[in-house]
């Protein structure tokens, strides 16, 4: 089996509802975003002869997952309430259908880089240095 991973990063802050703690305010963290892919096979013929993907076409594909999101607040929709947003409406607020903590960022990204027709090994989600969720299926 072969396996490429490429590595990125954002900034971005993000609102966890409900939660109980220090990180119940609005925060950011630098995220690292680490992807990845595995194939038995290597391409045979052709400008990438013996490469599983070309690492320039893998790493537009997870710098456009992850640029979406860069410089942004990241909230579950229905998370915040309208008047709170209308005072934010300078800032880019991207929602999601879920709580956007690491651990369903990490699952998020993983379909999303499947979708481009990928097999994802899987993704690492660092919040800090020293923290990280990683999503693999079994």
């Amino acid at each position: 089996m072969y396996y490429l991973t490429v590595e990125t990063s954002l900034d971005a802050a993000h609102f966890l509802s409900g939660y109980q703690g220090k990180c119940q305010n609005i925060h950011g963290h630098q995220w690292k975003i680490i992807v990845t892919i595995k194939s038995s096979d290597l391409i045979k013929e052709g400008p990438c002869t013996d490469m599983v993907v070309d690492f320039k076409e893998l790493k537009a594909i997870v710098k456009k997952e992850v640029d979406y999101f860069d410089h942004s607040l990241i909230i579950k929709k229905g998370s915040l309430d309208q008047r709170a947003l209308e005072s934010l409406s300078n800032f880019l607020i991207r929602e999601l259908d879920f709580q956007p903590t690491a651990e369903r960022l990490a699952y998020y990204f993983y379909h999303q880089i499947k979708s481009h027709g990928l097999d994802v090994d899987q993704v690492a989600i660092y919040e800090t240095p020293a923290n990280q969720a990683i999503y693999k299926e079994a």
